[in-house]
This record gives C-alpha cells, structure tokens and sequence, in this order.
C-alpha cells in the first residue's frame, strides 16, 4: 500500500511540473509574440512617420518655413537619422537650409541630449547631427568623447569636429593618430579628406618630422592623400637623412606616387641598399616615373642578387613607354650575366 502511495504522488508531482513548464512556456511564448507585434507595430508608425516628413523636407531644401509642427518626442530619433540621411546627400545652401529647419524644430537640443545618452547609438546619432548642424558650443565635448571613449566614438568625435572647425581639430587628430595605433587607416582618410589637404598636409608633415623612427612608417603613408609638393618634399628630406628601413620604404612609397625626374638621383642611390625589399620599392619607385631616362639605371638591377628585384626591374623595363620588344631583345642580347638574361626572356615569353 505504502509503495502504491508513494507512486501516486510521484505521478502527480511529474504532472504538476509538466503543467507548470507547460504553462511557462505558453507565457513566454505570448510574451514574445506580443513583443513582436509591439516592434512591427512601432517600425510601421516610424515607417508612416518618414513617408510624411521626407517630402516636407524635400520641399523646404530651397527655403525655411516659417513655422512646421513640432516632431513628437517619440519620432526624434526617425527624424534625426531622415535629416542625417539627407545631410549625407546634399551640398551647399540645401544644408544650411536643413540645419535651420532642424534648429527650428529645436532638434539641436535633442541632440546635444542624445549626445550625452548612456545608449551609444544614440550617443552616435547625436554626435553625427551636431557634426552636420556646425554646432560650434558642442566641440569641446566632442573632443572629450574622441580622447575618453571608445574606438567608434572616438572616430565619429572626430568626424564631427573636422565639419565643425576643420582648424581646431587638425592637431588633436594628429596627436590621436599618433597615440591610437588601432585605428583603421580608412576611416583616418575620411577624417583627412573632410579636413582637405591643403589644411592638414603641413601639419602632418611636422608631425612626422619630430616623430619617433619606429613611428614615422604609418604617418608617412597618409601622406599619400596630402599635398603632393609637400608629401615630395618630406620624402626626399626623409630619404637624406634616415635610416631606418621602414622609413626609407615608406618615403620611397611616397615618391612612387608623387616623384618626378628630379628625384632619379635620390631613388637610385637606395638601388645599392643591402635589403632586398628596399632596392625592389626603389625599382617600383624609378618605374612610376614612366622616363626612358631611367633605361640605363634599370638595367644595372636585372643583374641583382634577389630574384624578385630582377623580376621586379624586367616588368618595369617592358612597362616603360616607348620601349619596343625589338628594344627589349637588345638589352637581353647586350647582357653578360646569365640571371639578366634569364629574367628577360621570363617576362618576354
């Protein structure tokens, strides 16, 4: 009896608990369809909401209108990410137009909130519309944001500061590039590309100047977006007096891009580097001058030491203008090293 009693109220537990995880389940269930059902009914009211006001600011591009209804709380974020999209698209009087409406609307109060969210989407989309409406009152806090924050923050900071006072953030954006390793090149290019190089080529090229060798290589390569008279001008600086091999690579870079005749001299002498990689970006770089000047220099390198040089050197020769197959088989025919020889006629054939 005792055994038929204890199985009883184990039956009974096992029901109570499979009733109980039942109705769980049931409640969390109904929970997330209703959730889901509450996030598709939001998005369609956003939804309705940009459909209404694209074509009010599409209307008001070419002037402000002297009074609009005020944007309701709960669509400040929709508007704000409208406005910015339409920022992002447009130039000249139309912004200035945008930004005053936005003003009127009292939007540059909701973004200086939104700047100071603990949400950092928000914090995100209020950064950008400062930067879009030249809030000048807010650039002191952007710059706290880019030195405190993380690595998104920080760009966006930055991003916003160069459409506010492009002058004032040339430095601080210098300073970051040079103490923040990790940050990705592109969106460093942006930056400089919304500054423009006629303001930040100088700037970056002192920075250079007092930076550490070991240092110097990353810096080097953006300017390849700055000036091309002062991006030359640092390399060949850099070219006569540094040593380090990163730095001599790197500046050879640079002259890849903006050389001229005038730097044959200077790029050849690296030609005799005792490392390979430097006497090969010293080809590439002679090569991008496309002068037959140049001829002679090259043909001293189809006899080097490291195959990739000589490789290097044979396509720079036949990628020259002007130089004919017929002139390619006369250099091949006149060389006394078997390597020279030998690289000639692997390109050719």
């Amino acid at each position: 009896m005792d055994l038929v009693s204890t199985n009883i109220f184990i039956i009974r537990i096992s029901l109570y608990v499979g009733i109980f995880f039942l109705l769980s389940s049931t409640i969390l269930f109904t929970m997330i369809f209703l959730n889901r059902l509450r996030i598709i009914r939001k998005h369609k009211k956003e939804e309705e909401f940009t459909n209404k006001w694209r074509p009010i600011l599409l209307e008001n591009l070419y002037k402000v209108p002297d009074s609009l209804e005020p944007v309701p709380a709960k669509y400040n974020i929709a508007f704000l990410i409208l406005w910015n999209n339409l920022q992002d698209v447009l130039r000249g009087k139309e912004k200035e137009h945008l930004n005053q409406l936005a003003r009127s609307l009292k939007m540059d109060q909701v973004a200086f909130k939104m700047m100071n969210s603990r949400k950092m989407v928000n914090q995100i989309l209020g950064i950008l519309v400062l930067g879009n409406l030249k809030e000048s009152s807010s650039f002191d806090k952007l710059k706290e944001i880019a030195e405190k924050s993380n690595l998104t923050l920080s760009m966006t900071a930055l991003h916003s500061m160069a459409k506010i006072n492009l002058e004032k953030t040339i430095n601080p954006l210098l300073s970051f590039i040079k103490e923040r390793g990790e940050w990705p090149s592109y969106k460093i290019v942006m930056i400089l590309d919304e500054i423009g190089s006629s303001i930040f080529s100088q700037p970056l090229a002192d920075l250079i100047k007092r930076t550490k060798s070991k240092e110097q290589p990353v810096l080097i390569k953006l300017m390849k977006f700055a000036d091309s008279e002062i991006a030359k001008t640092l390399a060949e600086d850099l070219l006569d007096s540094a040593f380090d091999p990163e730095v001599i690579s790197a500046s050879l870079g640079l002259l890849e891009y903006f050389g001229d005749s005038r730097n044959i001299k200077i790029i050849e002498r690296h030609l005799n580097s005792d490392l390979s990689f430097i006497r090969m970006k010293a080809v590439k770089a002679l090569s991008a001058l496309g002068s037959l000047e140049i001829l002679p220099i090259l043909e001293k390198s189809l006899t080097d030491s490291d195959w990739w040089v000589r490789y290097r050197t044979a396509q720079s020769i036949i990628s020259l203008p002007m130089v004919t197959r017929e002139d390619i088989l006369k250099i091949r025919d006149r060389q006394n090293d078997k390597f020279a020889i030998d690289i000639l006629n692997y390109v050719l054939f």
